[in-house]
């Protein structure tokens, strides 16, 4: 597990994922980020058609702990094409804590990981 500094969820309360010039926020808990298919039953709520991506290619946890600290962290899965983040490849069910401004590579799409303030 790779670690960044913790923010306070009062500094830093809205995370997102831009992606091809759309921004998706993530949800506290589990966001999974993936490949589109006709084929899969999987809950994918960020999807892509980037043909070089998994169905379920990667995670990111949006996990609040009392005190006000929160934690954004991505999770590799078992794929062909691994993740990367700022240049940094994560291997198979490999965890690396997010910060703000980080290059998230899957596949061909690149993503930037941005925190917000309240």
């Amino acid at each position: 597990l790779h670690s960044f500094p913790t923010r306070r969820s009062s500094d830093l309360s809205f995370f997102f994922l831009k992606v091809a010039g759309q921004s998706y926020q993530l949800t506290d808990g589990v966001n999974t980020i993936g490949r589109q298919a006709s084929s899969s039953g999987a809950t994918i709520q960020i999807a892509t058609t980037d043909h070089k991506m998994s169905r379920h290619h990667a995670e990111i946890e949006v996990l609040r702990y009392p005190g006000g600290i929160t934690r954004v962290k991505i999770k590799n899965w078992q794929n062909k094409n691994n993740t990367w983040v700022n240049g940094v490849e994560l291997h198979d069910d490999e965890t690396l804590i997010l910060k703000n401004g980080c290059r998230l590579r899957m596949g061909d799409t690149d993503m930037i990981f941005v925190a917000e303030n309240d």
